[in-house]
């Protein structure tokens, strides 16, 4: 399904003279709610009103881009416009839980961002860095996708202790960044992606992070983490899903073994579940 839209999606701005070259450097904050509205509504299994342009996945399809291109009329930057289109596309794909939660958080946020993360420069490829926090949520992730069939915890489910416990780790990075006037593109269930993050603003936000966190879930950032070619190393440099663009490079977040994130035939209330998780092949 990926493949098909990223064509569809790439196409149609190519069509449509979506380029950099008349690109417009204004905001406009309206446009990507509006977008997203529409999207969360309409083709994210979330419905809050009845839209007749997407009645159906094709169709949808279509829409994404024709939302784009009004999006990017509008002034919004190509860069954020494929930062929320890869946002859809993976919600479309993996049916994260509590996304319509996390976009309304991103449109709060997002309109704190530096708008000086958008000028020209941007688009050199040298400047062009684009950071990936991932935030593991220990002894939790495997519970997600059986939620429904488990006993509840002191929250009305164990899905809602998630999805409130993921909402605060992300806002608490994310809050320390954009203190720090560093923008932020996207915010999913358990990752950032936000502006180049100097060594020095990270490791103070692993002190920050580790100490907030205590308060609302066992949760630990992992190290900085960069291979030779300017990639994350494991599994965004070979799925690529979320890079931004073919000049966009990635710096990642990124520690992989058994007691962050892998959760084979685990137990959660006494009963066993298998691998969860496969779209992160963890």
């Amino acid at each position: 399904m990926q493949d098909n839209i990223a064509t569809v999606f790439s196409q149609y701005i190519k069509d449509n003279d979506l380029t950099q070259d008349n690109y417009n450097a204004k905001l406009h904050e309206i446009s990507y709610i509006t977008f997203f509205n529409d999207i969360t509504s309409n083709i994210l299994g979330a419905p809050l009103y009845t839209h007749d342009k997407c009645p159906t996945t094709t169709n949808s399809i279509v829409y994404i881009a024709d939302s784009a291109k009004e999006m990017f009329i509008s002034g919004v930057d190509i860069l954020t416009i494929n930062s929320l289109y890869h946002g859809a596309i993976t919600r479309l794909e993996y049916n994260y839980p509590n996304y319509p939660e996390f976009l309304n958080s991103m449109f709060s946020l997002r309109k704190k961002m530096k708008k000086k993360a958008f000028n020209e420069d941007i688009y050199h490829e040298a400047n062009l860095t684009q950071t990936l926090i991932k935030i593991y949520l220990n002894l939790v992730y495997g519970m997600i996708d059986n939620a429904q069939s488990i006993l509840t915890s002191s929250h009305d489910t164990p899905r809602s202790f998630i999805v409130e416990s993921s909402r605060k780790a992300i806002l608490s990075v994310t809050a320390f960044l954009l203190n720090k006037g560093i923008p932020v593109y996207y915010i999913d269930t358990d990752e950032i992606h936000c502006g180049s993050i100097s060594l020095e603003n990270y490791a103070e936000l692993q002190d920050y992070y580790n100490d907030t966190s205590k308060t609302h879930i066992d949760t630990k950032i992992s190290t900085m983490n960069k291979d030779s070619d300017g990639f994350t190393n494991g599994y965004y440099k070979a799925k690529k899903q979320f890079v931004l663009g073919a000049k966009t490079k990635m710096q990642g977040l990124n520690e992989v073994n058994d007691t962050n994130v892998k959760f084979d035939n685990k137990k959660y209330f006494g009963v066993t579940f298998p691998h969860q998780f496969p779209e992160y092949a963890i």
